[in-house]
């Protein structure tokens, strides 16, 4: 009889103990899929969770956060770039600020005949001077001949200045000098 016992109790823990680590697995595997998600690029991603107030945080707008005030602006800037060299037009107008867009190229079409006549096919720039005036970032901006230039000796074939106007981070309209 103390055999009988002594039995129930070794698989009764053995049970116990295989229920404990399967629910260890288990939780384990869901921590890994939240934690770590695969991008549309199969890149890892952290989630991350903002402490005050529960919510999921975008990491690219985390990295916008941690980035300094001309980088920020810059990476504004690069991404209305990137858009023109994609020839993705309609988002790059859909960066432009609203009256600008009104005063210099109300439609698309207007704006996409300017871009291809204003700009070389591969853009490449140098930040010549950024300076901010309350909520407006003025950028002069110049466009180097990537074909004609040497890393020592850059060949800028035409400056322009863009205003970048922030409403918070990642938030943000421009305009440019339009000629």
């Amino acid at each position: 009889m103390a055999k009988q016992k002594s039995n129930r109790k070794g698989i009764s823990l053995l049970t116990i103990g295989s229920i404990l680590l399967v629910l260890l697995i288990i939780g384990l595997i869901i921590y890994g899929l939240v934690a770590d998600k695969k991008n549309q690029n199969g890149e890892t991603t952290k989630t991350v969770i903002d402490t005050n107030t529960g919510q999921k945080v975008d990491p690219n707008l985390l990295a916008i956060y941690q980035m300094s005030e001309s980088d920020r602006i810059k990476y504004y800037f690069n991404e209305y770039i990137t858009y023109l060299e994609d020839s993705n037009y309609e988002a790059a107008y859909n960066l432009l600020d609203k009256d600008f867009k009104s005063q210099y190229f109300k439609t698309l079409y207007d704006f996409t005949k300017y871009v291809q006549e204003k700009y070389l096919p591969v853009m490449s720039v140098q930040y010549n001077d950024i300076t901010r005036l309350g909520n407006y970032y003025v950028l002069t901006i110049g466009f180097l001949d990537v074909f004609n230039s040497t890393e020592d000796n850059p060949v800028i074939w035409k400056t322009q200045k863009f205003i970048i106007y922030e409403n918070d981070y990642n938030d943000f309209v421009m305009s440019f000098q339009a000629e």
